[in-house]
């Protein structure tokens, strides 16, 4: 848990203040986020992106539930990086060292 936390707490250093533009192919929507003191919030329009993260809507969905790995989903070419791929590997691992986003309810 203490390692998840460093690696966690890194990774949001690395990120703070950088725009990551969030693109869902299939409904055509874009969104900038960048990380401020409260966790991610809505970046300005004319925010610089550093990094552009596009995938279905599906893709994003198993991904904040841990149920796809990011890695297999790029080399898929379901999961597409464009600019700072640096910052996505950054990213990817803050993301997994925090756990799932998510998890789907149980019926």
């Amino acid at each position: 848990v203490a390692r998840n936390f460093e690696l966690a707490h890194a990774g949001a250093v690395a990120l703070r203040g950088r725009v990551i533009a969030m693109h869902v192919t299939d409904f055509g929507i874009r969104v900038k986020l960048k990380l401020g003191p409260r966790g991610f919030e809505v970046a300005s329009e004319q925010s610089e992106v550093a990094l552009t993260i596009a995938a279905t809507s599906e893709g994003f969905i198993r991904l904040a539930r841990g149920q796809d790995d990011p890695d297999r989903l790029f080399f898929e070419r379901k999961l597409l990086m464009q600019g700072d791929t640096e910052l996505g590997l950054v990213l990817k691992n803050t993301l997994d060292a925090i756990g799932p986003l998510f998890v789907a309810a149980r019926h």
